[in-house]
């Protein structure tokens, strides 16, 4: 476990992050089910997306064509609120490249999933 600052009164909350074995070989599989299940989400901002919601958001807007305003429903979001997700999410890949690197590969996770669908 790790702490970590709350943004509330600054008091030291613990994570539990599970344990990795530096032995241990990291793998990494496509899931058998979609990162994420549209419907399903109702964020109530733009911190309310995960990486993997965002990457698959992102995903279903760059295939949606004439069809974003039906994407952005199934997401609960208005174009407003999608611009504040989009500037959330520009603000932390910038601060935390690592994180952009993360969502390159969550977007292309779930294109391939879309791709198996048919």
């Amino acid at each position: 476990p790790t702490p970590s600052a709350s943004a509330q009164g600054g008091k030291a909350l613990v994570s539990s992050a599970p344990a990795v074995s530096p032995a241990a070989p990291a793998t990494i599989s496509a899931p058998a089910t979609p990162p994420l299940a549209p419907a399903a989400v109702a964020p109530a901002g733009p911190r309310a997306f995960t990486l993997e919601q965002y990457a698959s958001l992102c995903e279903d807007l760059a295939q949606a064509g004439p069809r974003a305003e039906e994407v952005l429903r199934r997401y609960g979001l208005t174009a407003q609120e999608r611009r504040a997700v989009d500037e959330h999410w520009a603000t932390r890949f910038q601060a935390q490249p690592t994180s952009f690197l993360a969502w390159e590969a969550a977007r292309k996770t779930y294109s391939e999933w879309l791709k198996r669908q048919g």
